[in-house]
């Protein structure tokens, strides 16, 4: 790889980073997730793939796996399992990952959801006690994210699961 190359896709490298933290932090501060940052994954992918050596690329693997995650996902949108936001984020993550990465990168999803579950139930019980106590009174006004029966916040975990690329794709 030459200079101007291995610059790419560090830029590259570093943009889909940035892309899934802002991603994983809007969804969690407001509980949605923009489409520009869907849009900047989906940008991003053919300048990295432009970056990576030719033949590291099969192209029909990461299209697949994007549109698999895709339709799946509708269906679950469909049944209210999941929100659009998350819907597009995971698919556009799968885009990134191909067919041999998917695995990973949903089961650290998964898993991330459940460590996302279990803490925001203590945060949230420690909010509403700390809240409460300080406050003296019953109802309290919190942000959405800490209230009890407020849905996850799963961009964060599915941000997590597209991380773990980092670790071991050709594109990084």
């Amino acid at each position: 790889m030459d200079g101007i190359t291995v610059t790419l896709a560090s830029t590259t490298a570093l943009a889909y980073l940035l892309v899934l933290l802002a991603a994983a932090g809007w969804d969690l501060a407001r509980m949605i997730i923009p489409n520009a940052l869907v849009i900047a994954l989906l940008a991003l992918f053919p300048v990295a793939a432009l970056a990576a050596p030719a033949s590291s690329i099969p192209w029909w693997s990461h299209l697949a796996a994007g549109a698999a995650v895709l339709v799946v996902g509708l269906g679950a949108y469909r049944f209210r399992v999941m929100g659009a936001g998350d819907v597009k984020l995971l698919a556009a993550i799968g885009l990134w990952a191909g067919l041999g990465a998917l695995p990973m990168v949903l089961l650290v999803t998964v898993l991330g959801g459940g460590v996302l579950a279990i803490g925001m139930i203590v945060i949230r019980r420690l909010a509403m006690a700390v809240a409460v106590a300080v406050s003296g009174a019953e109802t309290i006004d919190m942000p959405r994210v800490l209230l009890s029966g407020e849905k996850l916040p799963y961009g964060v975990a599915i941000a997590a699961g597209g991380a773990t690329l980092m670790v071991s794709h050709p594109f990084f």
